[in-house]
């Protein structure tokens, strides 16, 4: 098991002690001047979509397929635009050679666009799953645009891939790339990009003067490259208004001669396994120089991730500026900001102060939002659409009906902060003191800034869990003022340290909770499971309980293989509302909420990267009612399920006693609710939102030859145009 331990420490890169926020410093020397990527004055959102306002409505071609794409891509003439669907979900992978490559050409002058943000619309969808995709598309001359696409790659993974004897797979593995520009003037925009191995834009030498703007690139984050955008002496660049989240390096480049880019207004979040600007100099490139580059402009731009956030390997070779951008994790230039030269091919010597040809000044240091800002928890969690009321029956649908008063996934604007505080703990030795020491009714609250690492607790020899005493409240302050909430991490898959309440009417509020395990690990659990040793792979859950009256509110789950939330036999009247759950998605478990043999309201809740936002066993007695939740775009299975007797191997069709799924947005591309069985008693599905529906039937399914006569589905909306299915 040795094996595991190592892996897990790869899997989540957690603040180091030497990055922890303490005192909070700020640079604003004129209070007139504005920092950070907002206020944007573009005129259009940071990430595009909803929005976004340059949508391209002329269409010379209209494509739903794989084979129209293609005839209309060697047919069209400059000045023409190929559009894709907006519902359309074309598959790549036929059109791939024999060689592994599609490189499938864009004529110069054409526009490739489809309808991001049009009308509530994510964007037609071209993807492909095949690896060695590199890559899918190609500049064949001048001023291209694609525009308005989603484009969604086969590698949203790190891939950290640990064999027995502790060989990597690495570099074995091919990799993949979206777009290759070749040639000048290249413009991206209001684009979706995510899943490349490489990088998502690839700018080779005679992309002279591209435009990457108002694009969502995210999951581009393969150990060892993971590139949103990587420049190969690729020139004048201007990187405008994108939002980047878990790439490894959100903008490298090779810094060869004529690397040179304007990156302004960029929104750069929380996640992320490397710095977010990144330039190689002549030891990578071992050429004998220390040169990293033309020359770059860097500015009000907002990073949020905690590693450096600008590293340039090398000298620019022309003057280079760093200004008017917020720094949020860093107190100073030197956490931020960092250079390194090289004497010999291995050594590295970093630079105590910046090349005398690069500028750094007028930037904001620390958490605390500078003039014209937004509140640090503002761009954390994405717009949520409305589906709003029938005119006629003046009924609702969809979790934006949601009469709760407080906002789906909790955060900025949560109402119900936790005030008293009996004890206030900053580290592990203070958390565990409190818990021994607290009784029913008193609150032991988690310092807002405070990072708690329970890993220690994680013994070789067997887990040690973290016991609630029953009718404590443990707290802290997500979503309060610029409060992200106080962060109870674990860095070690292997016997991972959970919290236990031990006794009726625990609350959980206002804190973070980061496991180590955030992947699917399909490669890895694929081939264990070719061995028959799936199993011997370790899970964590963040939380288990099996005590009755149970509340959690207003939390962030993240990175929990298993279940991030795991309600057991004994756990009556739960009640889970206000949270946001992701990035728990384990090939085959990789669940927000898990329930056996137990009964929870489920509310308010926003979901994504989940495989299943909510799962049951099904074994008699379980039960749950799903009601105001938001599921995001992204999973690898259904959102909402129910498992049967098949699945336990009983004998019998049961699945569960009951379940209630009812004023739910569904916005993923899977089927939204599989029930693997018959409930005892009732199965009621009404007035969801199914944004990506078609038909009820590929919506909501059954695992039996027809609905059973206790299950009503009835009163939802399916599609974008929000048809009414009686």
């Amino acid at each position: 098991m040795k094996i595991f331990y190592k892996l897990s420490l790869c899997v989540l890169i957690f603040p180091h002690e030497s990055q922890m926020l303490a005192e909070e410093k700020t640079s604003q020397p004129n209070p007139t001047e504005i920092f950070g990527a907002e206020p944007n004055p573009t005129g259009d959102p940071i990430g595009g979509g909803d929005g976004y306002g340059r949508v391209v409505v002329k269409r010379d071609f209209y494509v739903r397929t794989l084979d129209e794409l293609m005839a209309a891509l060697k047919k069209a003439k400059a000045g023409q635009v190929v559009y894709v669907d907006d519902d359309a979900v074309i598959d790549m992978r036929p059109d791939l050679k024999t060689t592994g490559h599609s490189n499938i050409v864009i004529q110069g002058g054409v526009t490739l666009a489809s309808g991001r943000g049009k009308d509530g619309s994510a964007g037609g969808m071209l993807f492909t799953w095949e690896i060695h995709t590199d890559p899918l598309f190609v500049t064949g001359g001048e001023r291209i645009r694609v525009t308005g696409l989603r484009l969604s790659g086969p590698d949203p993974e790190r891939r950290m891939l640990w064999l027995p004897k502790g060989k990597t797979l690495l570099s074995s593995l091919d990799t993949a790339r979206a777009i290759e520009g070749a040639h000048p003037s290249l413009e991206i925009d209001n684009c979706e990009l995510l899943g490349w191995g490489h990088s998502a834009i690839y700018l080779g030498p005679k992309a002279v003067d591209a435009h990457i703007h108002h694009n969502n690139i995210h999951h581009n984050y393969r150990e060892g490259k993971g590139h949103g955008i990587f420049l190969y002496e690729a020139g004048n660049a201007v990187i405008e208004a994108n939002r980047f989240n878990w790439c490894r390096h959100a903008i490298a480049g090779s810094g060869g001669p004529g690397t040179s880019c304007e990156v302004r207004y960029n929104l750069f979040m929380d996640w992320a396994t490397g710095h977010s600007f990144n330039m190689q100099g002549g030891r990578d490139r071992d050429d004998g120089t220390d040169i990293a580059g033309d020359w770059f402009k860097i500015h009000h731009n907002t990073f949020r991730a905690e590693f450096p956030s600008i590293v340039l390997r090398g000298r620019p070779a022309k003057e280079t500026e760093i200004h008017h951008n917020w720094f949020v994790r860093h107190r100073e230039q030197k956490e931020a900001v960092r250079f390194w030269l090289a004497t010999g091919k291995y050594e590295e010597h970093w630079l105590r102060e910046p090349p005398t040809n690069v500028k750094i000044k007028d930037n904001h240091w620390g958490r605390t939002p500078p003039r014209g800002a937004p509140p640090l928890n503002t761009h954390l969690v994405p717009p949520i659409p409305a589906a709003g009321a029938d005119p006629e029956s003046k009924e609702t649908f969809g979790a934006e009906s949601n009469p709760t008063g407080d906002p789906i996934g909790g955060g900025p604007g949560y109402s119900r902060h936790v005030s008293h505080r009996d004890f206030v703990v900053r580290t592990l030795e203070e958390l565990l003191e409190a818990l021994k020491k607290a009784k029913a009714g008193q609150v032991v609250y988690v310092d807002d800034d405070a990072r708690i690492d329970l890993s220690p607790l994680a013994k070789p020899e067997g887990r040690q869990d973290i016991s609630i005493p029953g009718g404590v409240t443990l707290a802290s302050g997500r979503g309060k003022g610029d409060s992200e909430g106080g962060m109870l991490f674990c860095k070690v898959l292997q016997n991972c340290t959970m919290l236990i309440p031990a006794g009726k009417g625990v609350r959980l509020t206002g804190l973070r909770m980061f496991g180590p395990d955030p992947e699917r690990r399909t490669d890895q659990l694929w081939r264990w499971g070719q061995k028959d040793e799936y199993y011997k792979v370790p899970t964590c859950d963040a939380v288990r309980c099996s005590q009755p009256e149970f509340e959690v509110d207003n939390c962030e789950f993240m990175g929990w293989s298993h279940s991030a939330m795991y309600l057991m036999k004994g756990a009556e009247r739960a009640r889970i509302h206000h949270c946001y759950f992701h990035h728990n998605q384990r090939y085959g478990l990789g669940y927000g909420v898990c329930l056996n043999e137990s009964e929870a309201l489920i509310e308010a809740n926003l979901f994504n990267w989940n495989r299943h936002a909510i799962a049951a066993t099904g074994a008699p007695g379980t039960r749950y009612e799903a009601r105001y939740n938001v599921v995001l775009d992204w999973s690898n299975n259904h959102s909402f399920d129910m498992h049967g007797g098949i699945d336990r191997g009983d004998g019998t069709e049961i699945a569960g006693k009951w379940v209630k799924i009812h004023h739910n947005t569904f916005r993923s591309q899977d089927n939204a609710v599989v029930i693997r069985g018959r409930p005892t008693e009732a199965a009621e599905i009404h007035h969801n939102w199914f944004i990506r529906g078609r038909h009820v039937s590929d919506t909501v399914r059954f695992w039996l030859k027809s609905v059973p006569d206790n299950a009503t589905i009835s009163d939802n909306l399916l599609g974008r145009s929000r048809k009414r299915v009686p």
